[in-house]
């Protein structure tokens, strides 16, 4: 069992040039590149269910969406959420279950960029990606592709104490964005998590 806070902005379209170099901030990172497949709840904002690389994946959403303001151009909507995922071999019964009928799956391709913030000694700090501190925070870059449509989207996702997640996610989105304003104003009306924009796809 995972908990995590996170919050969200989706954009249609490619990433822009500007917005991909501001993320960088100089470093040369690698993209890692998959296939997630969403099962689409109508009209549900609370519960995800996807399979991403042969694990089964559950997620729900553990308290109240908090309006967040960041920076004078940066406001969100960040939410608490709990994941179980499967990946033994009695989860494989299910996948090939899950995925015998397709309606109701969306599925959903991502290039992503990782950068992470460990928060292991104290305020947030930049570490390598392949670092696995106990608690921190990831900030994701990820080009989306749903059939012929494209997008874009940027993320902070924290992890760790249950108690803690959500001043994790806050003391490094401030931090950062103290340190470096993004290109363009990130508003809450881009903002929302997964499970609202599979429905909207």
């Amino acid at each position: 069992m995972l908990h995590s806070a996170e919050v969200r902005w989706f954009y249609a379209g490619a990433i822009p040039t500007d917005v991909y170099t501001w993320f960088c901030n100089g470093q040369t990172l690698a993209p890692e590149t998959r296939t997630d497949r969403y099962l689409r709840f109508e009209g549900c904002e609370t519960v995800g269910v996807k399979i991403r690389q042969g694990n089964f994946e559950i997620k729900a959403l553990r308290g109240a969406s908090e309006s967040v303001r960041y920076a004078d151009t940066v406001t969100g909507r960040a939410d608490c959420w709990v994941k179980w995922s499967y990946s033994q071999p009695p989860a494989d019964v299910w996948v090939q279950a899950l995925l015998a009928d397709s309606r109701g799956w969306v599925e959903i391709g991502k290039t992503r960029l990782l950068r992470k913030f460990a928060r292991d000694d104290g305020a947030p700090t930049e570490v390598a990606a392949s670092d696995r501190p106990q608690e921190g925070c990831h900030f994701e870059l990820t080009e989306i592709r749903s059939g012929d449509a494209l997008w874009w989207s940027l993320a902070f996702e924290a992890f760790g104490d249950p108690s803690r997640v959500r001043e994790t996610l806050r003391q490094t989105a401030v931090g950062l964005f103290a340190q470096s304003a993004p290109p363009l104003p990130l508003d809450a009306t881009r903002s929302c998590a997964y499970p609202v924009f599979v429905n909207a796809l």
